[in-house]
């Protein structure tokens, strides 16, 4: 297993102001991850990319803090590293979007 892919569901834009709080909670306590030596990335406030190999600490302090503010998550296990595919944004449609 290489990394995994852990997305914590955000609250909808209707939510309750306990919603709302237990959401920033959950970014207040994760704030650090990804900035630190480990290779996690934060894609977003919601999604990070965590190496299987080395950044365990990492997986448990995000799925506990989803857990503790009773955020839904889900987590997807990558047997090998992502291939990402990049736009350019003065790239034209034709010119395809698409590189890896």
């Amino acid at each position: 297993m290489h990394s995994a892919l852990v997305v914590v569901e955000k609250p909808a834009h209707a939510a309750d102001h306990t919603e709302i709080q237990k959401w920033s909670y959950f970014v207040l306590s994760t704030q650090g991850i990804g900035s630190k030596a480990g290779k996690t990335e934060r894609l977003g406030d919601n999604v990070f990319l965590i190496p299987l190999q080395n950044d365990l600490p990492e997986l448990a302090e995000v799925l506990a803090a989803a857990a503790k503010n009773r955020l839904h998550y889900r987590v997807l296990i990558l047997e090998k590293p992502p291939e990402w595919a990049y736009s350019h944004p003065t790239a034209s449609p034709a010119e395809g979007a698409a590189k890896t």
